[in-house]
């Protein structure tokens, strides 16, 4: 008998279980019979991903987008949301097993595989805005996940909506917390005031080093743990905290759309601190 890790026979059943019972299936390959040679000869040789309805052992039914196979184990994801399992041939019916037996092996399985694993390791984690580059850049590294930098300007009304949006939002924060480390750098806006602070000159140079110049308008820079490339984002993809969401889980499995990042010259120097200052 095959004895699978706990881990997925759990993800299995909470994956059949939040989904509503549906229609009985036709079978689109023989059920409760052996798997005989020429059942293997005409194996299906589909492309993933493919939609399909599958049925598990318990007789539930469900409609899933099929991501990729290896040995006895597919990746899938209900066609209603974007939450991946990786599912053991074992808990599907006869005719599943059969159809899932004879599909080629590939697709995304391995990619899926390891967003598990990582959900899983950092279960239990819970993203922060960090309001220095360098400990975010270092929380990156360490955890080996994208940064997602906001770099909001003072005073400018656009800035403030994005932020409260993305900082004060629960669902945005718990969905970040397996996917994103947070950075958000606050700085004055070039046109305006010349007089700036320490941390809002130190922030403005570091935007620079990502290739971002400020001008009036908040910027949002998805960055890879590596920091040597990313991707600007327009801010209308963060209307609100679930499109957020949808709008960077996209990004971030669109890996043609990352770009090396090209330093920009540090638009202000810092001035040196008063010797008298306390």
């Amino acid at each position: 008998m095959r004895v699978f890790p706990l881990f997925s026979i759990g993800i299995t059943l909470i994956f059949f279980t939040s989904c509503k019972d549906i229609s009985d299936i036709t079978p689109e390959s023989p059920g409760g019979e052996p798997v005989t040679g020429e059942v293997l000869r005409q194996a299906p040789r589909k492309v993933y991903p493919l939609t399909r309805t599958i049925t598990d052992v318990e007789g539930r039914t469900i409609e899933a987008q099929i991501l990729g196979k290896q040995g006895l184990q597919i990746a899938i994801s209900k066609i209603s949301g974007t939450k991946k399992y990786i599912v053991p041939l074992e808990r599907l019916s006869k005719p599943d097993q059969d159809f899932f037996y004879n599909l080629a092996e590939g697709g995304r399985f391995g990619e899926v595989k390891a967003q598990l694993d990582k959900e899983a390791r950092l279960a239990g984690r819970v993203a922060r805005w960090h309001m220095d580059a360098v400990a975010a850049e270092r929380e990156a590294a360490k955890l080996d996940l994208p940064m997602l930098m906001a770099i909001m300007i003072n005073g400018n009304e656009e800035s403030e909506n994005l932020e409260q949006k993305l900082g004060f939002s629960r669902a945005f924060r718990d969905w970040a917390s397996t996917n994103l480390v947070l950075c958000m750098l606050k700085v004055d806006d070039p046109m305006g005031n010349r007089t700036s602070s320490h941390s809002a000159v130190e922030h403005r140079n570091t935007a620079a080093r990502y290739g971002v110049i400020i001008y009036s308008r908040p910027s949002v820079l998805l960055v890879k743990p590596d920091t040597r490339s990313g991707r600007v984002l327009p801010c209308a993809a963060f209307s609100d905290p679930e499109s957020a969401i949808t709008n960077l889980a996209s990004a971030l499995d669109q890996r043609a759309g990352w770009n090396a990042i090209e330093p920009q010259e540090a638009p202000l120097k810092m001035r040196p601190q008063s010797s008298g200052s306390s």
